[in-house]
């Protein structure tokens, strides 16, 4: 049976037009999510290309108009694949994504190939109605996976649809090969194929408008059991009351929980009935100020439960309506453990700020968020001197940039860092502090902070250097002791020498010390001793070395000289300390001489050996008359 042309065209137009008024429907009043764009542009292009395939068949059979109007028809199933795409994957499934990309290029030489090459109108027809099986065939596996419960109805029903077009365009299909010949794409206007593309484009229109339909009443019944789900399970007690006679309306879980009473027995009682809202000294009150909006505070609520312990509660409220009738949500959120912990944390921060241990607290970046007192007692810096500043304000310079960078090193790494450094105080002086520095790690072992412990050793410091001291001088002389000037001289014998450098070793010993002790008494000679090593020191250089070696005997380490240097020093010393003159209690001039033995010697040599040869050359000074120099 075949119709006219004017009647399919008014069908086309009845067509889109029902398609777009259900989107719009949808859209504008439903307030769907359904992906507008692509239903729409795929029911224009439909109606464009059906309508181009009818004026082809009614006024040219141009290959060019032939490709164009079949091209447009069966690019409006591929976009109506991807507005199915969003509406249940939201364009986020790179499979189906690569397909509706690949799709319209394979249309579009299939059809180019039938059009250009083959020339062959029947082929077409086939091809064309082919393409629209392939899509159907698409849509029924972009669907068959989703399981979304507030979908399923639009599942079903797109899923009869594909079916729908699947055995249409096969019907078709084979009505064309069967024909005995075919007028035209369409076979003159074949009702068969008219009344498919309307009856389906009406069906799609209904099965838009359904699924969606279905959508919004299965989300709300979705978000109805949310909501039951949230307010039961929330951990703070929660009631719902009227704001019309303030009776309880519901309670959740914990209510019942925290409370101790069932929920049928407080569900229609007044506010002044609840247990844990008798703590308030006025419920009406506090009602009336809640639905007035001048209520601003939460309110506290302590109350004893079964078993003793204390509940802690703070009450907020949220209004809101239900079915219109206005409702108050009150919320008892559960503090007992804050409170807790509030109270233990006044008291962690009350030893921490009245400890006698100086403590800094740092951001990761070594900026000070915390000090305590004892800290400012030990430093003059007070909390508002370290805002915004780091430790270096402590730095007194005499330690280098390694030794800060082993310390960041070590407490970036999470290992805690120790050490002693001397630091200065905001005044400028100098003190000694042993300092522990502690990485505050959180549960998943991650750096949050660093904390800093100070002793202030300065005192002790002094004590251990007065010792040290003591215990490397001369109790008499005032100079190194034999073990302290040993050790300077093994230090010097380990240091880096100069290519082609001596030093020289000077060993000096009072000549007739034993006469002079005999003669004039130990406090006497101890005068001598004492100036002598008063002279020595001031005659050499600061970085030589004087110590007192034995009774009379001194020692001198001479850096950087050579023989005729060295040999020049020990002179004028001899000669010098012999025009000394010392006056004994009487108000007799004493003279002493000295003698001395020099040895030169570079970094190869020992130093027991070196010592061994120079005291050697010191006795041949006092065998060969004393008062004299002798060279190793």
């Amino acid at each position: 049976m075949l119709i006219g042309f004017d009647t399919l065209i008014l069908v086309m137009i009845i067509s889109v037009f029902a398609q777009n008024i259900t989107i719009e429907v949808q859209n504008q009043v439903m307030k769907s999510r359904t992906p507008r764009p692509y239903w729409l542009l795929s029911s224009i292009l439909a109606s464009i290309g059906y309508i181009s395939l009818l004026l082809v068949d009614v006024i040219s059979t141009e290959p060019i108009l032939i490709f164009v109007a079949a091209f447009i028809f069966v690019l409006a199933d591929v976009l109506k694949l991807k507005g199915v795409q969003r509406e249940f994957t939201n364009g986020y499934n790179n499979d189906e994504n690569l397909l509706l990309k690949i799709l319209p290029i394979l249309y579009g030489v299939a059809l180019f190939i039938s059009i250009y090459i083959l020339k062959d109108l029947r082929v077409t027809i086939i091809l064309i109605f082919s393409i629209r099986i392939i899509s159907s065939l698409c849509g029924l596996w972009m669907i068959s996976s989703y399981r979304k419960l507030s979908l399923m109805m639009s599942k079903v029903l797109l899923t009869i649809i594909f079916i729908v077009m699947f055995i249409s365009n096969i019907y078709i299909i084979v009505r064309v090969v069967l024909a005995n010949s075919y007028a035209g794409i369409f076979g003159g206007q074949d009702i068969f194929v008219y009344s498919y593309e309307l009856v389906k484009s009406l069906l799609w229109s209904l099965t838009i408008l359904t699924l969606n339909v279905s959508q919004v009443e299965m989300e709300k019944d979705e978000n109805l059991v949310k909501y039951e789900t949230l307010f039961n399970v929330n951990p703070d007690v929660q009631l719902i009351v009227s704001e019309d006679d303030l009776t309880v309306i519901e309670v959740n879980d914990s209510f019942v929980d925290i409370s101790g009473i069932r929920r049928d027995d407080i569900v229609g009682k007044s506010v002044e009935e609840v247990p844990l809202l008798k703590r308030i000294s006025d419920q009406i009150d506090y009602y009336s100020k809640v639905i007035d909006g001048t209520l601003n505070n939460s309110v506290e609520i302590r109350q004893n439960l079964k078993g003793g312990k204390q509940f802690v509660g703070l009450l907020n409220y949220n209004r809101f309506t239900i079915k219109e009738k206005p409702v108050i949500l009150n919320s008892l959120k559960d503090v007992s453990d804050s409170k807790h912990f509030q109270r233990l944390n006044e008291i962690l921060s009350d030893v921490v700020r009245q400890n006698p241990i100086a403590i800094v607290v740092t951001e990761l970046d070594g900026k000070i968020i915390f000090v305590n007192d004892q800290f400012t007692q030990m430093t003059g810096y007070t909390q508002a001197d370290t805002a915004g500043n780091t430790p270096r304000i402590l730095k007194s310079g005499q330690k280098d940039v390694a030794y800060y960078q082993n310390l960041w090193d070590t407490v970036l790494s999470g290992e805690v860092w120790q050490g002693e450094i001397i630091n200065r105080r905001k005044d400028g002086s100098f003190y000694w502090e042993k300092n522990r520095i502690l990485p505050v790690k959180n549960e998943n072992g991650k750096l949050m902070a660093f904390v800093s412990m100070k002793d202030d050793i300065t005192k002790s410091k002094q004590t251990e250097e007065s010792l040290t001291l003591k215990a490397s001088i001369d109790g008499l002389t005032g100079v190194n002791n034999y073990s302290h000037f040993m050790e300077l001289f093994e230090k010097q014998m380990d240091r880096e020498w100069q290519e082609g450098q001596t030093n020289a070793l000077l060993m000096i010993d009072i000549d007739d010390f034993k006469i002079i002790n005999d003669s004039w008494g130990h406090m006497f000679a101890d005068k001598i001793l004492k100036s002598l090593a008063e002279y020595l020191g001031k005659s050499l250089r600061n970085y030589d070395v004087l110590g007192r070696l034995g009774g009379e005997e001194f020692g001198i380490l001479v850096e950087n000289v050579n023989k005729k240097v060295a040999k020049s020093i020990a002179d004028r010393i001899c000669h010098e300390v012999s025009e000394m003159a010392f006056i004994t209690d009487t108000n007799e001039e004493v003279h002493v001489t000295v003698s001395i033995g020099v040895n030169v010697y570079d970094n190869a040599d020992d130093i027991y050996q070196i010592m061994k040869e120079a005291d050697d050359a010191m006795y041949v000074s006092k065998r060969m008359g004393k008062n004299q120099v002798t060279m190793v």
